[in-house]
């Protein structure tokens, strides 16, 4: 013990940016001076101290659709047809009637069984002879209903009807062409059935086909109907719709539809919730701000209101951020929302913004309030709590906090009020910390409170000002970064006696926020480092808004966006990952040294799991230079793990950068080794684990001393490697056959730019069999742990795989190993994730230069651990060939009867063995890649040998020449021929043979254009593709790593032809003296539901076009409704995509408000324009 007391470990790392290869930090270095730092940690347990458990969690208000049509699962809006209000006839909305006025009549009235929510929809189907399909009425939910295939979604509706009917319920896209899911129901009058007037049958229900129905109590003839639909498709912006054919009066209400699978089952949406969860909140500040008390007293937030059965919920209007609640996620559902994620309660009770009541006549609120918190915290035998006991949770939930109102300090009778609610709170609940709305950082409050809020919104007249339509003069946590990041000291001179503060609500706000920018994050990160600080005064703080729905962005920015079916975290939200471990942790003092200071700002925090200890330095460079840092911490109470330690940051090449749907990683945390230099505009994160002894710990006695072949499970090779790269001492042993999966379902890929290994083919380990060094022993990429004082390593030949001998031999050498131990490691294809990968084999690969390294079908099959690898030498790397001939057909040359053969033939044998008994659907054979005469002039020799022989074995299968046909017949017989040149053009004159054209692609080869996928690369191959149409190596089209993957123009461009296949062709003609520099084509093609004349020109020169479409021979009508036209350009032509911005050149898809069988249009300069004229 004294040893470790007297021990001090500083630690130094040069922080150098260029060094990450991690697409969240910019790429290049802006042209500024490098600035110098110096950081200093003091982490000596004399000058440390514990930060409140409480200090980081998360405030949830009803805004921006953050409930309602948000975490809140239910995909039905306005299932009880209240949002109209109370009064009859009422706005039905978002509710809309299939059919027309001829056909049903649709209104409001009061006819409902339940006496809170007593509005009700009564149908009136009018016609005798009914459109097919029947008429009625659809609900499209919140912006569209995400229906996804194979899910379960839960339908409760109660209808009523005084006759037998049927009613096909059916979940359909947003116009009904698409049926994902259906169900017919028999209404039929309870009593019809049954024979029971006036009796309740509830407790004995009717099923039939799977549909549950049940007479409702004390109700006239209501009846509870429920199913399960089964999504037979998937389609993110559907509707609910309930129809019928038969002339009648049907009656609804409480239409409700629940996906089967939300979080835990208790209603949430799971991913956002997930969301939500990586935050590692440690309280939960509910129902709201301004959301909880309205504008006015009748629309404030109810909580007696909103529990009990859902049906009997009446709802309310939100009059502050304009929407209709249903209250399905009411007071309850938010207590379970705390216990399923396990953080502390804090509730908001205020009254309104405008009706202010006074002190004299309060205590009716006051009493509420009481109930409030007995319904959360009373025994089960209570009078609240046995209601809350009766909706299933006798226990307890821990609320821990209340505030007594919201921003209502300046307002007449607050503080009267407010005296009121504390005495009556502290009477009932002496351990709720209650917080005054009243601001206590600068003077001293003349009420008792434990916390006070440190979030105002006041005008200069001291008016409240929740809405975004007013002016906000003095505002201190809703401020401009600049002022934000200065607030890092707020409370540095705050008196540390008193009550403590809760920071309710802080963001940047308006002009240099955006939608969420990283400006506004580095602002939000530096004050945060200043509430852990001075975390003595600060006990809480909370980001806000938490959550918006992109369709109803009524305030931003806001941490989390989302759609029916999407979400991504903004720069903010990914901010407060960082800071996920403060709460509870130990905080140690630093001090900036640097002529930059100004610009910086940092913290140090002590944590721990459940095993480790963690050193974590946060540092925010919020300057446009970058900064060489040095970081010394002293006081140190074990040593640093170096090989563990990581660096995580946040940073752009531009601090106006935010994410989006299209791109939701644009800004995210990265995360690497150390070694970096922090970048301009950055949040820096250094956490040192001293972890070692969990590793051994976690895989004590997995490990033997060798292994035994033939006996060892793929879980325990896995385990095997893993113990390997934590660098653990180990004994000597022999190694063969690595395998470290992912599990991905994808079409191989030709084997090319590490297209397969180490791209679609997702093993992680390269070189896992140690045979890439042949008979010497280079073993890479593998690497020793170690120095050759402690560990030899080398190959032998003594693996028990015959078809590859080679395997490892370790040999540890030291008695006194180091700390972590010795070994080897493997870092996979330059870092190890999962990768995705398109479409099939190789051309030259398949060959090589040379025939010794020419892919090898028969050593390719068999078990993985069996086969020797290859060295591709056309294209320089090495493949273990567990991406073998098994998993990639399509273009193979031999090999025909382990293809197609029976699986009692000698090779369809070995294919039934490896678990495929059905022969492969093999069509097509080319003979040779790249070989006529011109490369090799034995190739028309070889050839007929090859065709004869398969001609007779297989007379079906077309056989594909290597010889270019469109100048010259062949001399040789083909089913079709190779149009593939290594250097193509666009300007090639198809004739009218069969033509295979199985590579082609504008490249570099003398210093073209192409670049890395470029734009104009893009329209010359459009243009050649029309041709093709009309006449029926870099770049590449997609670009991946070790865990992204992005399309360039070129890939953008293919899928404007995906539908052309089986499609029908029409001429076209351009009448026009730019006519070089235009392409065009026209087809006509079908999906499920339409059909569609498309048309596709493409503009290669630098001019806009004004382009007049005239269309003759149409046998149908335009459906402008479903017309689109789709654009790919950009403003520069050699634009070229990237992993910082991979959506930088696609396609942009409109409506075609014009479109017709004339119609003008202006092309763009270089642009590839594709029409979409749907056909009534």
């Amino acid at each position: 013990m004294a040893s470790r007391e007297s021990f001090m470990s500083t630690i130094f790392f040069f922080l150098l940016l260029f060094s990450l290869g991690c697409k969240c930090i910019a790429s290049e270095l802006h042209l500024h001076a490098t600035q110098t730092a110096v950081l200093k940690v003091d982490a000596s347990p004399q000058l440390a101290r514990q930060i409140p458990d409480t200090l980081f969690g998360i405030f949830f208000e009803e805004i921006n659709h953050a409930g309602a049509g948000g975490i809140w699962a239910e995909l039905v809006s306005n299932r009880g047809f209240e949002a109209g209000g109370p009064h009859t006839p009422s706005n039905i909305d978002p509710w809309s009637i299939i059919g027309d006025d001829s056909s049903i009549f649709v209104a409001t009235d009061r006819t409902s069984c339940f006496s809170r929510n007593t509005v009700a929809l009564r149908m009136e189907v009018l016609c005798d002879n009914c459109p097919a399909g029947g008429v009625g009425i659809y609900n499209p939910g919140f912006w569209g209903m995400n229906i996804e295939d194979g899910k379960i979604y839960n339908l409760v509706m109660y209808v009523k009807s005084p006759e037998t009917v049927e009613l096909t319920v059916s979940l359909t896209s947003s116009d009904g062409s698409q049926n994902l899911a259906s169900t017919t129901i028999p209404l039929v009058p309870f009593l019809s059935i049954l024979g029971q007037e006036n009796k309740d049958v509830c407790p004995f229900p009717l099923v039939l086909k799977g549909l549950y129905c049940c007479r409702v109590s004390g109700a006239s003839n209501w009846t509870k109907l429920e199913q399960k639909l089964v999504a037979q498709g998937t389609n993110r912006t559907s509707r609910l719709q309930i129809t019928t054919n038969k002339k009648g009066v049907v009656w609804f209400d409480q239409v409700s539809l629940m996906p089967a699978d939300t979080y835990k089952g208790h209603g949430f949406r799971t991913e956002l919730i997930s969301m939500m969860l990586d935050l590692k909140p440690r309280f939960l500040r509910f129902p709201g701000g301004c959301f909880v008390e309205g504008e006015w007293l009748r629309n404030a937030f109810r909580w007696r209101e909103s529990i009990g059965p859902w049906e009997e919920r009446p709802g309310h209007f939100g009059d502050v951020w304009h929407y209709w609640t249903d209250d399905g996620l009411g007071y309850y559902e938010f207590l379970q929302l705390t216990s399923l994620i396990a953080t502390k309660l804090f509730y908001i009770s205020g009254i309104s913004h405008n009706d202010e009541v006074d002190t004299a006549a309060i205590a009716p609120f006051v009493k509420d309030v009481l109930d409030s918190l007995e319904f959360a915290r009373g025994s089960a035998d209570s009078t609240w709590g046995s209601v809350r006991a009766a909706m299933g949770h006798p226990e307890p939930f821990p609320v821990k906090y209340v505030a007594i109102g919201n921003e209502d300090c300046g307002k007449k009778f607050y503080r009267g009020n407010y005296l009121k609610f504390y005495n009556a709170i502290r009477e009932a609940y002496p351990d709720i910390q209650m917080i005054s709305n009243c601001d206590a950082s600068s003077r001293p409050l003349d009420h008792p409170a434990d916390l006070y809020d440190f979030h105002v919104n006041y005008s200069s007249s001291g008016v409240l000002l929740c809405s975004t339509s007013h002016s906000v003069t003095n505002v201190k946590v809703y401020t401009d970064s600049k002022t934000l990041f200065s607030m890092k000291s707020a409370f540095d001179r705050s008196s540390r006696n008193g009550p403590k503060a809760f920071v309710s609500e802080y963001a940047v706000w308006r002009s240099d926020a955006g939608r969420g920018s990283l400006l506004a994050s580095l602002a939000e990160a530096a004050f945060l480092t200043g509430l852990e600080k001075n975390s003595d005064v600060v006990q809480m703080a909370s980001y806000a808004p938490l959550f918006v729905n992109n369709n109803d962005q009524t305030w931003n920015p806001d941490a989390i966006v989302f759609n029916s079916w999407q979400q991504y975290g903004t720069p903010s939200y990914w901010m407060q990952t960082l800071f996920g471990e403060s709460s509870g942790a130990m905080f140690h003092p630093v001090t900036i040294t640097s002529s930059y200071s100004g610009s910086l700002a940092a913290s140090a925090i002590t944590w721990q799991d459940s095993e480790n200890s963690f050193l974590r330095v946060k540092i925010i460079n919020f300057g446009s230079d970058p900064v060489s840092l040095t970081i010394s911490a002293t006081g140190l109470q074990a040593r640093v793990n170096a090989l563990g330690s990581t660096a995580t940051v946040l940073t752009s090449s531009n601090v106006m950068d935010e994410n989006s749907f299209s791109n939701p990683n644009k800004q995210s945390r990265c995360k690497s080794r150390l070694l970096l230099t922090l970048s301009p505009h950055s949040i820096l994160r250094l956490p040192s684990p001293n972890s070692w002894q969990r590793c051994e710990a976690a895989t004590q006695g997995i490990l033997t001393s060798h292994l035994h072949c033939g006996k060892l499970s793929r879980e325990q090779v896995q385990l095997v490697v893993d113990k390997i790269m934590m660098g653990e001492k180990i004994g000597e042993g022999n190694f063969v056959s690595f395998a470290l999966m992912r599990t991905v379902s994808v079409t191989p890929d030709k084997e090319i730019n590490h297209a397969g290994s180490g791209g679609l083919w997702a093993e992680l380990v390269s070189n896992r069999g140690f045979e890439a060094g042949a008979n010497t022993s280079n073993i890479d990429p593998w690497s020793i742990i170690g120095d050759e004082s402690s560990v030899h390593v080398t190959t032998d030949r003594s693996s028990c795989f015959s078809q590859n001998p080679v395997a490892v031999r370790i040999e540890v050498v030291c008695d006194d190993c180091p700390a972590g131990g010795v070994g080897i490691y493997n870092p996979g294809f330059w870092g190890m994730f999962k990768v995705y990968g398109a479409a099939t084999e190789g051309g030259c690969f398949v060959e090589g230069n040379w025939l010794k390294n020419a892919f090898r079908w028969k050593e390719t099959i068999g078990p993985w651990e069996e086969r020797p690898g290859h060295y591709g030498d056309v294209w320089h790397y090495w493949t273990d060939d567990g991406l073998g001939y098994y998993d990639f057909l399509q273009d193979a040359i031999d090999s025909l009867e382990f293809a197609r053969g029976s699986k009692e033939s000698t090779w369809g044998s070995v294919r039934a063995a490896m678990g495929h008994p059905e022969p492969f659907p093999l069509k097509c054979v080319a003979l040779g890649n790249e070989d006529c005469e011109i490369f090799k002039p034995t190739y028309q020799e070889n050839y007929p040998k090859f065709y004869n022989a398969i001609r007779e074995a297989y007379p079906d299968i077309q056989i594909i020449s290597n010889c270019d046909g469109p100048s010259r017949p062949l001399d040789h017989p083909a089913d079709l021929y190779d149009f593939h040149t290594v250097k193509i053009t666009i300007d090639y004159a198809i004739v009218s043979l069969q033509v295979f054209v199985s590579e082609y692609a504008v490249n570099n080869d003398k210093g073209g254009d192409a670049g890395n996928g470029s734009l104009l690369a893009s329209l010359a191959e459009a243009a050649f593709l029309t041709g093709l149409e009309k006449n029926s190596w870099n770049p590449d089209a997609i670009v991946f790593n070790s865990w992204q993957q992005y399309g360039t123009p070129s890939y953008w461009m293919q899928t404007y032809f995906r539908e052309s296949s089986g499609s029908v062709i029409h001429p076209v003609t351009i009448s026009s003296s730019y006519f070089d520099l235009l392409a065009a084509s026209a087809i006509t093609w079908q999906d499920n539901d339409d059909i569609f004349l498309r048309v596709k020109i493409v503009n290669f020169g630098p001019s806009a076009v004004n382009l007049t479409i005239s269309s003759s021979g149409l046998q149908a009508g335009v459906n402008v409704a479903k017309s689109t036209v789709t654009v790919l350009t950009s403003s520069n032509l050699l634009d070229e995509n990237s992993f910082s911005e991979p959506n930088k050149v696609v396609p942009v898809t409109r409506e075609l408000p014009n479109a017709a069988q004339e119609m003008q249009f202006l092309l763009l300069p270089f642009s590839l324009t594709s029409f979409d004229l749907a056909m009534f």
